[in-house]
């Protein structure tokens, strides 16, 4: 990993482990100590305790990308608009070496060949934030890991971290910097284009709805048509496609 390259691109730190419980515990220690620049950057080869959506364990064997970035969070922060914000701009990144067909699926996963293939974690720190990406590259997820994919899986061979990381970090910050200005809005109709839920018949646990994906509103939400015909946005969640329906 070549990380004066990145250091050209970010304005904060980058601070590398070959191995880490988590760059997204990691950073917010560094945190905690003090000195820590907005745009620092924690990144790992592997992580024994990497942690996805609710504190799941996310599997993080060496072969991976795994980063968390430390980013200023201004104002009222659309967390769900920019967490597909965040996953739009990877999928940028990816497409400048890989003509595959990505998608987004809601409120923060990529997916590649309907598998999961990376996972994005926006947390609150204070006034700001911290981004976490987690990104299957050559590792092959487990047995019992059954909606997980690498890209090696795809491609048949290992592709490259370093010149990968670099585009999807210029991405991510020049998206950043639009969403500051611009919001959501910016983004909306080409997010829903990359949309995996659009048109599926989904149910969303813990609410017990279950409805046909219009797209999104204004703020990021997931909007669904009831099956009564109501038309209802949800924030968070966790959505199951329901196959066939």
């Amino acid at each position: 990993m070549k990380i004066k390259e990145l250091e050209k691109i970010l304005p904060g730190r980058v601070y590398y482990f070959p191995e880490i419980d988590s760059t997204s515990s990691c950073l917010r220690r560094k945190l905690l100590e003090g000195m820590v620049p907005q745009g620092s950057l924690v990144l790992s080869d592997m992580q024994t305790a990497g942690r996805g959506r609710k504190d799941r364990f996310w599997y993080s064997p060496p072969g991976g990308l795994y980063f968390s970035l430390y980013l200023q969070a201004r104002g009222e922060w659309a967390w769900s608009a920019f967490s597909l914000v965040t996953a739009g701009a990877v999928i940028k990144g990816l497409k400048e070496h890989f003509d595959l067909s990505f998608c987004v699926k809601w409120p923060n996963d990529i997916m590649l060949e309907k598998k999961k293939l990376a996972g994005i974690l926006c947390e609150k720190y204070g006034q700001d934030m911290i981004l976490g990406l987690g990104l299957n590259l050559w590792s092959q997820p487990e047995n019992e890991v059954t909606d997980a994919i690498s890209l090696k899986e795809v491609l048949d061979f290992a592709p490259g971290r370093t010149s990968l990381l670099l585009s999807i970090i210029r991405n991510l910050l020049q998206d950043y910097q639009i969403f500051l200005q611009e919001g959501f809005s910016f983004f909306h109709k080409k997010l829903e284009r990359l949309s995996y839920l659009k048109g599926k018949a989904v149910h969303i646990s813990g609410e017990k709805k279950k409805g046909k994906v219009l797209g999104y509103t204004g703020e990021g939400a997931l909007l669904l048509e009831l099956i009564d015909g109501q038309k209802m946005s949800f924030y968070s969640g966790t959505v199951r496609v329901i196959e066939g329906g």
